[in-house]
């Protein structure tokens, strides 16, 4: 295979090269970014383009149920959290807050794509996780 490298001239690479170069890139990037806002908007289109990009896992959830987004955060290890004001000010149930605050402990960045004063001061579901807010229309 004939790849073009630092601008220069023609390399080839075998495939175990290239296989072992996108394992390291993979392993170097092994953040998961937990995205619940709609990819049929502008932002949300830019968010998984941009993960592709980069080489980003993405973990978009495939239900409404709040317990099993929840559960698929805590087994996916997510760091971080592009969410929509829905997610974000949503009021967990006081008999299961302590199992859900477990569940998204390893969440420690949460981007919520809304109109400001669409969202409330602080998350129950992300407590301690920093977060900006993006104006996705503003954009």
């Amino acid at each position: 295979m004939r790849v073009l490298k630092n601008g220069t001239g023609h390399v080839v690479y075998t495939a175990e090269e290239i296989v072992a170069h996108a394992q390291s890139s993979a392993a170097a990037s092994s953040a998961i970014t937990f995205m619940s806002t709609c990819i049929q908007r502008p932002f949300g289109l830019a968010s998984v383009l941009s993960a592709s990009h980069h080489q980003q896992k993405l973990f978009a959830p495939g239900t409404f149920n709040m317990s099993e987004i929840l559960n698929s955060i805590q087994k996916q290890g997510v760091e971080r959290a592009i969410v929509d004001p829905g997610l974000f000010n949503a009021e967990l149930p006081p008999a299961s807050a302590e199992k859900y605050l477990e569940m998204t402990a390893s969440v420690k960045e949460v981007l919520v794509v809304a109109d400001p004063s669409d969202v409330g001061s602080s998350s129950q579901i992300f407590p301690n996780a920093s977060v900006t807010i993006v104006d996705q229309d503003a954009l």
